[in-house]
């Protein structure tokens, strides 16, 4: 078993080395070219500290690479890791390879899905299949199994054993309602993106302006706050939404939108989405715990996923509509691929006509 840790430990490794290498000719040609433009020595390490800094150019890149890379061998970790304390350390102990019943399982992983199996071979095999270190799957102690394809929400109806408890969402109250209602009012004719925080008792936390496309997300002052904003082109929830809601302490977070009603007019809507059960799926609970045995944040790595997640489902959906989709087909392979990623891993996730407040 200390096979299969080394291996992942390797590879993190490599990881950073490789984006260690790409990072650094990256930063041969910023060099070069500085020196082409006339720079001095100083001039030239100054620049290169304050892109340090500020997490630019070739150090971006870099950035960006290991924390693929991580996002993806730590979920292997995980699982590794989680089916060791099922098994009470004992490898020989028989169990069964779960999937997590999603559309984005793999074929290998889906042909073992209900197979019983010692704890040993779940690790020998794990991550042995397209999906490689991105797997998911996960090992279950015992011999009762299902078989066939499920959904999140009726593993936890059958197994509830297996799960933490949640407290749930709380709704913000009425006096909140109505600031939010009163911004997004604002927020629809706005031509670039604005974000704002309202308090549960409905204040005026913090409000951001942005550009045509984006926003940067405010930090929340206090927990249980709500983060409404729009999109000026009307689109549902994105991706940095969902990792914005999962890795800060937002109650809930919204968005303007609108969608084409025909004959050149737009019907204004807004979308809302909290955390419902998320942390209950699996993936999710294998992602907290590794994140604490590697002393990183639990948030960071589940709202990276669940963003991650999201775009897939999306590629999906517009995959399905053919070349060139129109903006309003855009919009519904959006709303479709939310509907998926609620059902599948439990966010909340609502759209309602702007009038319907």
């Amino acid at each position: 078993m200390a096979t299969r840790g080394l291996q992942i430990d390797v590879g993190v490794g490599a990881a950073f080395d490789r984006n260690a290498a790409q990072a650094s000719i990256s930063l041969d040609d910023a060099i070069r070219q500085m020196q082409r433009q006339g720079r001095t020595r100083e001039q030239v390490q100054q620049a290169l500290q304050s892109a340090f800094d500020a997490g630019q150019g070739p150090f971006a890149q870099f950035k960006a690479g290991i924390k693929k890379s991580l996002t993806g061998l730590t979920s292997q970790r995980v699982s590794i890791e989680t089916a060791r304390q099922l098994s009470g350390g004992d490898s020989s102990v028989m169990g069964v390879w779960m999937t997590t019943g999603g559309s984005n399982v793999c074929p290998g992983c889906a042909k073992l899905h209900g197979q019983q199996m010692s704890e040993a071979e779940f690790e020998r095999r794990h991550g042995t299949h397209e999906c490689g270190v991105n797997c998911y799957c996960f090992w279950m102690p015992g011999e009762t199994a299902e078989t066939g394809a499920f959904t999140m929400r009726e593993v936890m109806q059958e197994h509830p054993e297996w799960f933490h408890t949640s407290s749930g969402d709380v709704p913000p109250g009425v006096a909140a309602e109505q600031t939010i209602a009163e911004r997004q009012a604002t927020h629809l004719a706005a031509a670039i993106e604005v974000a704002t925080v309202v308090s549960r008792s409905g204040r005026v936390l913090a409000e951001v302006s942005g550009a045509e496309d984006r926003v940067q997300v405010p930090d929340p002052k206090e927990p249980g706050a709500v983060l409404t904003h729009n999109h000026v082109i009307g689109s549902p929830p994105s991706g940095d939404d969902v990792a914005a809601l999962m890795q800060m302490p937002y109650a809930e977070v919204r968005n303007t939108g609108w969608e084409d009603a025909g004959k050149g007019a737009r019907k204004p809507v807004k979308y809302r989405i909290a955390k419902g059960s998320v942390d209950l799926h699996p993936e999710m609970q294998h992602l907290e715990r590794l994140a604490r045995q590697l002393g990183v944040s639990p948030d960071v790595i589940k709202g990276d996923r669940l963003a991650r997640v999201l775009d897939q489902f999306y590629a999906a959906e517009v995959a399905r509509v053919g070349p060139r989709p129109s903006l309003q087909q855009r919009k519904t392979a959006k709303h479709a691929a939310w509907l998926k990623l609620s059902r599948e891993y439990g966010v909340l996730y609502a759209k309602d006509d702007i009038q319907n407040r």
